[in-house]
């Protein structure tokens, strides 16, 4: 069972759209059940057959196995201290991309941990962080007429963890790539104020590639 937190946002939903087509079971978890379960239903009339619900993020993280932190930056703390229970021994794949913006311009915001994920897990030590799906555009996700050409890296100080969160991506039709360690998530967080920054310019919804492998 895969559940989103913050799923209601473009990036969490997109990735419920994928995840229900591929034929996962899923919950789309957020502060307001209404919410949740509008967007549930919203994918089921665009997935056929999808095994799709709305809860609050607390009964989302609660039943779910494999968890998806897709909730803005500055919302992080808060959220994990209140579900620190329900997300021990669990997976939690960290989405959030910590980003201001400044004068019409996407900038990094600094973090003393390093990246959102590395914060993430140092606030909660009994959780397995992984990295992942940080540089995809949420507009090609929830767009069932585009295919994803992009590849998505994948940090986890967690081997197994990691592999089940790569496996996953292929599930959607993503190539997932081996980043390493969970720091190398630092390197994710400024590619993703970088596309940002280029997709703002050109109007696009560009990711990237990694050639010569």
């Amino acid at each position: 069972m895969i559940s989103l937190l913050g799923g209601t946002g473009k990036i969490g939903s997109g990735l419920a759209i994928r995840f229900a087509l591929a034929g996962e079971d899923v919950i789309i978890g957020s502060r307001n059940l209404g919410q949740a379960t509008e967007v549930s239903d919203k994918i089921k009339g665009v997935v056929n057959g999808a095994n799709i619900t709305g809860k609050k993020n607390a009964g989302a993280a609660k039943v779910g196995d494999l968890i998806f932190l897709t909730i803005p930056y500055v919302t992080q703390k808060n959220l994990l201290k209140e579900l620190e229970n329900d997300l021990e021994n669990k997976i939690l794949v960290s989405v959030v991309n910590p980003y201001k913006r400044v004068k019409g311009e996407f900038q990094s915001i600094p973090l003393a941990a390093g990246s959102a994920a590395e914060e993430a897990q140092n606030q909660l030590p009994k959780t397995k962080v992984v990295s992942a799906f940080k540089n995809i555009s949420s507009d090609i996700l929830r767009d069932l007429d585009s295919e994803i050409n992009c590849n998505t890296v994948v940090c986890s100080d967690d081997k197994k963890s990691k592999s089940e969160v790569m496996n996953l991506a292929r599930k959607i039709n993503v190539e997932p790539l081996d980043g390493g360690r969970l720091k190398g998530s630092r390197q994710l967080d400024a590619i993703s104020v970088l596309l940002l920054n280029i997709n703002a310019k050109y109007k696009s919804n560009s990711g990237f590639n990694i050639t010569g492998l």
